[in-house]
């Protein structure tokens, strides 16, 4: 269920770390909660995006995969029953979860296939994933597989950060998601990322969130690819900009 070869050609990341100048600056005045928030590394627009779909599915069993400070982990869990992160080190979370988060420390590599393994034995269904962790090629590609290989993902909504960034799409393109008969929508720029004016990020393209429906059957207007197709997908025309900006020294 997946493309035999990597791409030839894809644009690995350079080094990359959180820091204050590649993160909106959080507001000490709005009457918008999320503006407000200072743990999330999300823009304001993806914050609301991932806050309206949970909203709406209201998961009894959600997952994270890659925590960091804890900002969107505080999201998920206001939202669900029940919530498993996933992490390397949980050193930066920002607050203590509470008792419905239940922590795994470790690579995703690792710890995902016997906790969905368990999620599936048990019966049980996970209703929402939010990928964010390993921000590489591989990374992205195996989490995603592990996830629609298993069968407690057969009604789930996924989604996926920092999709306009061209590794991590890669990683996603070569997953060969309408291979997937579970896999009834896909449209990987549902909220679209941007490109740093400044800072360490600078001129690099980050952001934007992907988003990834499985469920029994496609619609018939998405067969036999359940990918997006109404409109055209901002991510090479951002390339393109992103090539003149770099040609100019980023003046704009």
């Amino acid at each position: 269920m997946t493309n035999s070869e990597p791409p030839e050609q894809f644009e690995r990341n350079a080094l990359y770390a959180p820091t204050p100048d590649n993160r909106p600056v959080a507001l000490d005045h709005s009457p918008l909660a999320l503006t407000r928030e200072r743990a999330s590394q999300m823009s304001f627009g993806e914050r609301a995006a991932v806050e309206g779909v949970l909203a709406q599915l209201r998961p009894s069993l959600a997952l994270e995969i890659g925590t960091a400070e804890g900002g969107s982990l505080t999201r998920i869990a206001a939202h669900s029953q029940e919530v498993h992160a996933v992490d390397v080190s949980y050193t930066e979370l920002a607050a203590r979860p509470g008792g419905n988060v239940h922590l795994h420390l470790g690579p995703s590599a690792q710890i995902l296939p016997p906790l969905l393994a368990g999620f599936s034995a048990a019966g049980r269904t996970l209703d929402f994933a939010l990928v964010d962790g390993d921000h590489s090629f591989d990374g992205v590609a195996g989490d995603l597989r592990a996830l629609l290989v298993s069968p407690c993902t057969l009604r789930s909504v996924i989604l996926v950060h920092d999709t306009m960034n061209p590794e991590i799409r890669a990683g996603i393109e070569h997953v060969g998601l309408d291979s997937y008969e579970k896999v009834v929508y896909y449209e990987l720029d549902f909220v679209p990322g941007y490109i740093y004016r400044s800072g360490s990020a600078r001129n690099a393209m980050w952001g934007g969130l992907s988003v990834i429906l499985c469920d029994a059957h496609r619609s018939d207007a998405y067969s036999p690819s359940s990918r997006q197709w109404r409109y055209y997908e901002p991510f090479e025309a951002m390339q393109r900009w992103r090539a003149e900006l770099s040609g100019s020294g980023g003046k704009r």
